[in-house]
């Protein structure tokens, strides 16, 4: 996603997780440090919430979101639109 503001993201991944992020998005093994075994650490900014939203509540259980607030507040909004 691209823009001029960058917002602050932090993200415990499992390793599914992290194995689809490298996948998708080679560039942000920059950004992934290993935590433990079987856990680690997105921390980045992005310039808007969509793209990484859609990766955080597509693996709802495998993404633990340390941060920031306001992308909490984001993903909050999305889950209350959602219809099902």
């Amino acid at each position: 996603m691209t823009g001029f503001e960058v917002h602050p993201v932090d993200l415990r991944l499992s390793l599914r997780a992290r194995s689809l992020l490298l996948e998708e998005y080679p560039q942000a093994a920059a950004f992934v440090e290993r935590e433990s075994e079987g856990r680690w650490r997105l921390a980045t900014g992005v310039c808007d919430f969509a793209g990484v939203g859609r990766f955080v509540l597509g693996l709802a259980d495998d993404i633990e979101v340390l941060g920031s607030d306001e992308f909490l507040a984001y993903l909050r909004g999305c889950v209350k639109r959602m219809k099902f």
